[in-house]
């Protein structure tokens, strides 16, 4: 198998260490400025105000790194989407405790390591993953149309709620973050058997955009089944 492992990596050692290296530098930059911003109670109040705001912006930023720029500028967009997040995940994380901010992490990482040696065990064998993407796109455009929808009902059915309405939108809130769960995962075994194919057409700033994205869909529902 080591044999296997090593002619499926040759040639790619640069992109794949580049990659991990990207992914991992936007990580950093990300949980070490939630640490930081937490520490501020005027940006902790800003950002539970603005958490909407900070949540589109990321969006258009991701929509942006879609287009065709110089990979410097495409770093220092992904640079200003970490940013983005961070005040983001200020707005969840400061509603809980530090240790489980600290234990979700943890799990995620857990989760994301293991899901991605799973996906290079795959690719070792040979198992070529690329019909899944067009299957895990439509679940995804799925969950978000869901979400929204969920969430505008949430938004203005607040004051005419009962308890036992209450109740049922907790568990039907708790089934979605377990579905995105499980599609999260999906895309870390997917993404990481896209990359490892030599006929791989992206980037090392696109993979780890990828990466990156997935790992934090991945925290926030980790986070949001270990605090309940």
């Amino acid at each position: 198998m080591s044999t296997t492992l090593s002619k499926l990596v040759k040639g790619r050692e640069k992109f794949l260490l580049s990659v991990y290296a990207i992914l991992v530098v936007q990580l950093v930059v990300t949980f070490v400025l939630v640490r930081s911003f937490q520490n501020s109670p005027k940006i902790v109040e800003a950002t539970k105000r603005h958490s909407l705001l900070f949540g589109l912006a990321s969006i258009g930023v991701v929509i942006i790194m879609g287009l065709r720029f110089p990979p410097m500028i495409k770093f220092v967009l992904f640079t200003i989407l970490s940013v983005l997040i961070a005040l983001f995940l200020t707005a969840i994380t400061s509603r809980v405790s530090n240790e489980l901010v600290n234990q979700a992490l943890a799990s995620t990482v857990g989760i994301f390591v293991a899901l991605s040696a799973f996906a290079l065990t795959l690719s070792s064998f040979g198992i070529h993953l690329g019909w899944m993407g067009v299957y895990l796109f439509a679940a995804l455009i799925g969950l978000l149309v869901v979400s929204l929808v969920f969430l505008l009902y949430n938004m203005f059915k607040t004051p005419g709620k009962t308890d036992e309405e209450r109740t049922s939108l907790k568990s039907f809130h708790k089934i979605l973050v377990i579905i995105g769960m499980v599609l999260f995962s999906l895309f870390v075994v997917y993404d990481t058997n896209m990359v490892l194919q030599r006929d791989y057409v992206g980037g090392p700033i696109e993979a780890a955009e990828d990466f990156y994205l997935t790992f934090i869909n991945l925290f926030t529902r980790t986070l949001y089944l270990e605090s309940n």
